[in-house]
């Protein structure tokens, strides 16, 4: 149909080429109006959405990465914070039950001074003559 291209350019004239100008007007209608052009367009335009899509995702999930450390630094400054508090209470509780005992050791050798003294008297006399 189009021959030998050495051929065609020694035997062309200006405006020559109408039959070439049909076959292009008839593409250009067939890929206006064709179907499967518009698929593949389709799919394209598919495929970009999908790739916009996943960018957004990733932007977020990288968000959410940053939101969770953020919170994983929070937390562990919290645990900090409650370990020393924990630390003070302990410390506080320890020193109220060496009071609790000291006050009772102190009351039981009294309860026992007071004992001996009822029954041997407060200045031990009756007990040390037996």
């Amino acid at each position: 149909m189009y021959g030998n291209v050495v051929e065609a350019k020694s035997t062309l004239l200006p405006y020559s080429l109408s039959e070439f100008s049909n076959i292009l007007n008839d593409r250009m209608k067939y890929f206006n109006t064709n179907g499967d052009y518009d698929k593949m367009n389709n799919v394209k335009g598919e495929i970009d959405q999908v790739k916009d899509i996943m960018v957004k995702r990733v932007l977020e999930r990288g968000e959410r990465i940053e939101l969770l450390v953020d919170k994983t630094d929070h937390l562990s400054q919290s645990a900090l914070t409650f370990q020393r508090r924990a630390k003070k209470v302990k410390r506080s509780f320890w020193w109220s039950n060496m009071r609790l005992a000291v006050i009772l050791v102190f009351l039981l050798i009294l309860l026992a001074y007071i004992g001996t003294s009822y029954f041997c008297g407060f200045d031990f006399d009756k007990c040390m003559n037996k």
